[in-house]
């Protein structure tokens, strides 16, 4: 171990030589180097005079003729014994990050830097990252921050190959800096635990090509961290400025923490890291985005709570599904004015806030929160909801209560309305029967709804599919069901009606290649008769049992 420099200053041969190289490199700093770390500018002072040592690396021929400096002054009222412990631990730190730094470094030419550390807690860079982030961004010089390693030092990998190991050795004023920057430290925090399936770095080989698949279309694309322009690279769609504004990235096998840094591309538009194995939380900075439109983080490892920052902003599409997300939703989500809010498959709880229904400007809103263990009743806010066309899906949750009339305000807007799996009691109302004509997918099944099948029925012209299965509806089944005809699914087993399939609909099922009906057609055992005369349903159920078979 060597020591070097005035008072309050520490150095420890061989520490992660890159890293301050890395810092110079990128940035504008008071101060000079020589290149070996000589002649740079003495640590800032704190105004109390309680100063800590600060090390660099010396060259090994150079520590013989090194004088000890003195230990760190932490106060006169303090004893030897206190001034010890602390030199011991500042000591300590440096040779836990040191031993971090190297195993990060491993063979990516770290030893070829013979370049001098230096912590970046005091320091005066004005380069464009450290603008971007701020003067902490890189910081990782007191205890507190060595709970922060693990993405600090991953900053330093994206900063390091910017500096040494990019192809393409941008000046520092560079317009694209920052933008490669953060797509450098996307690939490195993104592939901490294994590479990417897809176009990843190639370590051995030249090419740097590389086939992906994306919405479909396969094409010819550039590896990541490659010679080629960023906007280049696979999944990274740019404008006419070279500015990237989409970012598509699914099925890739992307793991880590969902990066922070992304916020910072000022324009992007669109970001889809769906179907990979993200983990952490959803970035609250996310919500910062001036221009992002669609944000589709669905199936990931994803937990913690919806970020409420997101609903303030311009997004129109939030596709969360499939993921461990917890909490309730937030009250925010009344400013959300985009088209699709989905947070199916997660675990949130809570009731359904009444500021989700209001007036939308989107031409297709659909508000998916299927499968998840939200409570209470079905608000009769969900009547304030308008917009062109507007569909609900609460399936799977643990609703109760009745449907609310007020339902029958949306009138034409509602085209979908899924509730089934729920504990949905009381008969449904009239309204939704009567005004929302342009209901085209009605779902109630395994709910406990009672009462008969209205004849108003026959009102929803534009109806596909209608499932009322595993209820408690009683009474006959209603001709003026054959006046639906773009029905394609009709599901009414598991009830209480008894009757005659009316022909008319026969005939459409007979009609239509793609037709699926089921009730309570099969034939018990006994002498019985099926609870329901089907000639033509393809599914045919026993009412006592609920046994289905296929006819």
């Amino acid at each position: 171990m060597g020591i070097r420099g005035g008072p309050g200053a520490y150095s420890i041969s061989g520490i992660a030589p890159y890293v301050w190289r890395s810092a110079v490199r990128a940035n504008r700093f008071t101060g000079s180097s020589t290149g070996q770390g000589t002649d740079l500018e003495q640590p800032r002072q704190d105004d109390d005079d309680d100063t800590i040592a600060v090390a660099w690396a010396v060259e090994a021929d150079e520590e013989e003729s090194i004088q000890v400096a003195q230990p760190a002054r932490l106060s006169n009222k303090k004893g030897s014994l206190v001034q010890h412990m602390a030199i011991v631990t500042s000591v300590a730190c440096l040779l836990v990050i040191a031993m971090i730094a190297d195993v990060l470094c491993g063979s990516r030419r770290c030893s070829s830097h013979s370049h001098a550390f230096r912590f970046l807690r005091y320091n005066n860079f004005q380069g464009k990252i450290e603008q971007a982030f701020g003067p902490s961004y890189f910081q990782t010089s007191s205890n507190d921050d060595i709970q922060k390693l693990g993405p600090s030092l991953t900053r330093t990998r994206a900063l390091h190959w910017i500096v040494f190991d990019d192809p393409m050795q941008l000046d520092p004023d560079a317009d694209n800096l920052l933008q490669r920057f953060i797509m450098a430290l996307m690939h490195f925090q993104t592939s901490q635990e294994h590479d990417w399936v897809l176009c990843g770095p190639q370590r051995k080989q030249t090419d740097d090509t590389c086939w992906m698949t994306i919405a479909g279309v396969e094409s010819l694309t550039s590896r990541w961290l490659s010679h080629s322009h960023e906007c280049q690279w696979a999944g990274s769609f740019c404008d006419g400025e070279k500015n990237i504004i989409d970012l598509v990235l699914p099925e890739n096998g992307l793991n880590g923490p969902v990066p922070v840094e992304l916020a910072k591309l000022s324009i992007l538009e669109k970001l889809d890291l769906s179907k990979n194995l993200l983990t952490g939380t959803i970035p609250t900075s996310y919500g910062s985005f001036s221009a992002l439109s669609d944000i589709v983080l669905q199936q990931n490892k994803l937990s913690g709570k919806i970020p409420s920052e997101l609903f303030g902003s311009k997004l129109s599409v939030i596709d969360f599904r499939n993921n461990s997300l917890t909490g309730t939703v937030p009250t925010e989500v009344g400013l959300f004015d985009g088209e699709k809010l989905l947070f199916g498959h997660n675990s949130l709880s809570g009731s359904i806030p009444t500021e989700l229904f209001h007036p939308m400007t989107g031409t297709h809103n659909f508000l998916c929160f299927e499968n998840n263990m939200l409570t209470g009743t079905l608000p009769t806010e969900i009547g304030l909801s308008k917009g062109y066309r507007i569909g609900f899906d609460f399936q799977g949750n643990q609703l109760h209560g009745s449907l609310p009339s007020e339902i029958g305000l949306v009138g034409g807007s509602l085209f979908q309305l899924t509730l089934s799996n729920n504990a949905v009691t009381g008969t449904k109302p009239e309204e939704l029967f009567t005004r929302c004509r342009n209901l085209y997918e009605f779902d109630a099944s395994n709910c406990d709804m009672t009462g008969t099948i209205s004849t108003s029925l026959r009102h929803l012209t534009r109806l596909e599919s209608f499932d009322i299965s595993r209820n408690k509806f009683l009474g006959t089944i209603p001709d003026q069901l054959a006046a639906l005809t773009r029905l394609r699914t009709i599901r009414m087993n598991g009830n209480k009606l008894s009757s005659t399939l009316p022909s008319a609909v026969c005939a459409q099922a007979s009609y239509f290649k793609r037709f699926e009906l089921t009730a309570d057609c099969l034939k018990p055992a006994g002498d019985k008769d099926p609870i329901i005369a089907c000639s033509c349903c393809d599914v045919c159920c026993d009412g006592d049992t609920g046994n289905c078979l296929s006819q």
